[in-house]
Protein backbone atom coordinates (compact mmCIF):
# COMPACT_ATOMS: atom_id res chain seq x y z
CA UNK A 1 0.00 0.00 0.00
CA UNK A 2 1.43 3.36 -1.03
CA UNK A 3 0.79 6.92 0.12
CA UNK A 4 2.44 8.64 -2.84
CA UNK A 5 -0.03 10.60 -4.94
CA UNK A 6 -1.28 8.90 -8.09
CA UNK A 7 -3.68 9.86 -10.86
CA UNK A 8 -6.38 7.14 -11.16
CA UNK A 9 -7.52 8.56 -14.52
CA UNK A 10 -4.11 7.79 -16.01
CA UNK A 11 -4.24 4.28 -14.60
CA UNK A 12 -7.65 3.74 -16.18
CA UNK A 13 -6.45 5.01 -19.55
CA UNK A 14 -3.44 2.68 -19.42
CA UNK A 15 -5.58 -0.32 -18.48
CA UNK A 16 -7.97 0.34 -21.36
CA UNK A 17 -5.01 0.48 -23.74
CA UNK A 18 -3.74 -2.78 -22.28
CA UNK A 19 -7.10 -4.44 -22.92
CA UNK A 20 -7.09 -3.25 -26.53
CA UNK A 21 -3.49 -4.35 -27.06
CA UNK A 22 -4.14 -7.85 -25.74
CA UNK A 23 -7.22 -8.19 -27.97
CA UNK A 24 -5.25 -7.12 -31.03
CA UNK A 25 -2.51 -9.60 -30.17
CA UNK A 26 -4.96 -12.48 -29.88
CA UNK A 27 -6.82 -11.50 -33.04
CA UNK A 28 -3.52 -11.56 -34.94
CA UNK A 29 -3.35 -15.33 -34.35
CA UNK A 30 -6.78 -16.01 -35.85
CA UNK A 31 -8.08 -15.28 -39.32
CA UNK A 32 -11.73 -15.25 -38.27
CA UNK A 33 -11.57 -14.38 -34.59
CA UNK A 34 -12.81 -10.90 -33.77
CA UNK A 35 -13.83 -9.88 -30.29
CA UNK A 36 -17.43 -8.97 -29.63
CA UNK A 37 -17.96 -6.23 -27.06
CA UNK A 38 -20.44 -5.87 -24.23
CA UNK A 39 -20.60 -2.77 -22.04
CA UNK A 40 -22.10 -3.14 -18.60
CA UNK A 41 -22.92 -1.09 -15.52
CA UNK A 42 -22.19 -1.99 -11.91
CA UNK A 43 -25.08 -1.56 -9.49
CA UNK A 44 -22.85 0.15 -6.94
CA UNK A 45 -21.33 2.54 -9.47
CA UNK A 46 -19.08 2.32 -12.49
CA UNK A 47 -19.00 -0.49 -15.04
CA UNK A 48 -16.84 -2.10 -17.63
CA UNK A 49 -16.27 -3.55 -21.08
CA UNK A 50 -16.21 -7.30 -21.71
CA UNK A 51 -14.65 -8.53 -24.95
CA UNK A 52 -15.10 -12.14 -25.98
CA UNK A 53 -14.19 -14.34 -28.94
CA UNK A 54 -15.34 -17.94 -29.14
CA UNK A 55 -15.52 -20.95 -31.43
CA UNK A 56 -13.18 -19.67 -34.10
CA UNK A 57 -10.40 -21.83 -35.57
CA UNK A 58 -7.95 -21.07 -32.72
CA UNK A 59 -9.85 -20.27 -29.53
CA UNK A 60 -12.64 -22.22 -27.96
CA UNK A 61 -13.17 -19.10 -25.89
CA UNK A 62 -11.16 -16.07 -24.88
CA UNK A 63 -12.22 -13.13 -22.75
CA UNK A 64 -10.40 -9.86 -22.12
CA UNK A 65 -12.33 -7.71 -19.68
CA UNK A 66 -11.92 -4.23 -18.25
CA UNK A 67 -13.78 -3.00 -15.20
CA UNK A 68 -13.82 0.23 -13.21
CA UNK A 69 -16.17 0.35 -10.23
CA UNK A 70 -16.50 2.23 -6.97
CA UNK A 71 -18.28 1.71 -3.71
CA UNK A 72 -18.76 2.86 -0.15
CA UNK A 73 -16.84 0.04 1.51
CA UNK A 74 -14.12 -2.37 0.43
CA UNK A 75 -14.79 -6.12 0.59
CA UNK A 76 -13.65 -7.81 3.78
CA UNK A 77 -10.90 -9.73 1.95
CA UNK A 78 -9.28 -6.45 0.89
CA UNK A 79 -9.21 -5.03 4.41
CA UNK A 80 -8.34 -8.11 6.46
CA UNK A 81 -4.85 -6.71 7.05
CA UNK A 82 -5.79 -3.07 6.54
CA UNK A 83 -8.27 -2.28 9.29
CA UNK A 84 -7.62 1.47 8.99
CA UNK A 85 -9.37 1.59 5.61
CA UNK A 86 -12.22 -0.89 6.06
CA UNK A 87 -14.94 1.80 6.26
CA UNK A 88 -13.64 4.10 3.52
CA UNK A 89 -15.06 4.61 0.00
CA UNK A 90 -12.95 3.15 -2.79
CA UNK A 91 -12.52 2.72 -6.52
CA UNK A 92 -11.23 -0.45 -8.17
CA UNK A 93 -10.27 -1.10 -11.76
CA UNK A 94 -8.49 -3.79 -13.66
CA UNK A 95 -8.05 -6.06 -16.64
CA UNK A 96 -8.67 -9.81 -16.55
CA UNK A 97 -7.82 -12.33 -19.25
CA UNK A 98 -8.90 -15.95 -19.76
CA UNK A 99 -7.80 -17.79 -22.92
CA UNK A 100 -8.78 -21.37 -23.78
CA UNK A 101 -7.42 -22.55 -27.13
CA UNK A 102 -8.56 -25.66 -29.00
CA UNK A 103 -5.07 -27.08 -29.42
CA UNK A 104 -4.37 -29.28 -26.37
CA UNK A 105 -0.66 -28.57 -26.73
CA UNK A 106 -1.28 -24.87 -26.13
CA UNK A 107 -1.87 -24.10 -22.44
CA UNK A 108 -4.86 -22.19 -21.17
CA UNK A 109 -3.80 -18.78 -19.87
CA UNK A 110 -5.16 -16.56 -17.13
CA UNK A 111 -4.13 -13.11 -15.99
CA UNK A 112 -5.52 -10.27 -13.92
CA UNK A 113 -4.17 -6.87 -13.01
CA UNK A 114 -6.04 -4.67 -10.56
CA UNK A 115 -5.67 -1.22 -9.04
CA UNK A 116 -7.34 -0.20 -5.77
CA UNK A 117 -7.63 3.43 -4.69
CA UNK A 118 -9.05 4.43 -1.31
CA UNK A 119 -10.41 7.88 -0.49
CA UNK A 120 -7.72 8.56 2.10
CA UNK A 121 -5.12 8.53 -0.68
CA UNK A 122 -3.93 4.95 -0.22
CA UNK A 123 -3.56 2.78 -3.32
CA UNK A 124 -1.99 -0.43 -4.55
CA UNK A 125 -1.65 -2.71 -7.57
CA UNK A 126 -2.15 -6.45 -7.44
CA UNK A 127 -2.82 -9.39 -9.69
CA UNK A 128 -1.31 -12.53 -11.08
CA UNK A 129 -0.87 -14.74 -14.14
CA UNK A 130 -0.60 -18.43 -14.84
CA UNK A 131 -0.59 -21.10 -17.52
CA UNK A 132 -2.44 -24.41 -17.30
CA UNK A 133 -0.73 -26.94 -19.59
CA UNK A 134 -2.59 -30.07 -20.64
CA UNK A 135 0.67 -31.64 -21.75
CA UNK A 136 3.68 -30.47 -19.77
CA UNK A 137 7.01 -29.86 -21.47
CA UNK A 138 10.07 -28.89 -19.47
CA UNK A 139 11.30 -26.40 -22.09
CA UNK A 140 7.93 -24.60 -22.03
CA UNK A 141 7.98 -24.40 -18.24
CA UNK A 142 11.54 -23.04 -18.29
CA UNK A 143 10.61 -20.40 -20.87
CA UNK A 144 7.54 -19.34 -18.89
CA UNK A 145 9.47 -19.00 -15.65
CA UNK A 146 12.17 -16.96 -17.37
CA UNK A 147 9.54 -14.53 -18.63
CA UNK A 148 7.91 -14.40 -15.19
CA UNK A 149 11.28 -13.65 -13.66
CA UNK A 150 11.83 -10.79 -16.12
CA UNK A 151 8.44 -9.35 -15.15
CA UNK A 152 9.60 -9.16 -11.54
CA UNK A 153 12.81 -7.30 -12.31
CA UNK A 154 13.01 -3.91 -10.65
CA UNK A 155 10.95 -4.91 -7.62
CA UNK A 156 13.67 -6.59 -5.58
CA UNK A 157 16.24 -9.21 -6.47
CA UNK A 158 14.40 -11.99 -4.66
CA UNK A 159 10.78 -11.17 -5.61
CA UNK A 160 10.45 -13.87 -8.25
CA UNK A 161 11.97 -16.54 -6.03
CA UNK A 162 9.75 -15.60 -3.09
CA UNK A 163 6.58 -15.66 -5.17
CA UNK A 164 7.52 -18.84 -6.97
CA UNK A 165 8.25 -20.60 -3.68
CA UNK A 166 4.98 -19.34 -2.25
CA UNK A 167 2.85 -20.73 -5.07
CA UNK A 168 4.77 -24.02 -5.20
CA UNK A 169 4.02 -24.55 -1.51
CA UNK A 170 0.41 -23.47 -1.93
CA UNK A 171 -0.31 -25.97 -4.68
CA UNK A 172 2.09 -28.66 -3.43
CA UNK A 173 3.24 -29.52 -6.94
CA UNK A 174 6.59 -29.60 -8.71
CA UNK A 175 7.91 -26.11 -9.44
CA UNK A 176 8.98 -27.34 -12.90
CA UNK A 177 5.36 -27.86 -13.95
CA UNK A 178 3.38 -25.54 -11.71
CA UNK A 179 4.19 -22.71 -14.13
CA UNK A 180 2.29 -20.15 -12.17
CA UNK A 181 2.56 -17.18 -9.90
CA UNK A 182 -0.89 -16.52 -8.55
CA UNK A 183 -0.19 -13.61 -6.25
CA UNK A 184 2.06 -11.22 -8.12
CA UNK A 185 1.17 -8.24 -5.95
CA UNK A 186 3.19 -5.15 -6.72
CA UNK A 187 2.44 -2.06 -4.68
CA UNK A 188 4.09 0.65 -6.74
CA UNK A 189 3.33 0.26 -10.46
CA UNK A 190 1.91 -2.06 -13.06
CA UNK A 191 5.35 -2.73 -14.50
CA UNK A 192 4.83 -6.45 -13.98
CA UNK A 193 3.20 -6.49 -17.40
CA UNK A 194 5.04 -3.83 -19.33
CA UNK A 195 8.07 -1.66 -18.71
CA UNK A 196 6.11 1.39 -17.61
CA UNK A 197 7.75 4.08 -15.52
CA UNK A 198 6.14 5.24 -12.29
CA UNK A 199 5.69 8.71 -13.80
CA UNK A 200 3.13 7.21 -16.18
CA UNK A 201 0.50 7.32 -13.45
CA UNK A 202 1.53 10.34 -11.34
Amino acid sequence: MVDKKINPNKVETWLKRLQAEICRGLEAHSEDGRFSEHRWQHSGGGGGVSRIVEYDEVFEKAGVNFSSIHGLKLPAAATAKRKDIEHLPFSAMGVSVVVHPYNPYVPSAHMNLRFIHVDNGRWWFGGGFDLTPYYGFVEDAVHWHRQASKACEGFGDDLYQRLNSLIARKHAVSADFSSMISSLAVSRTACVLQNVSESTFC
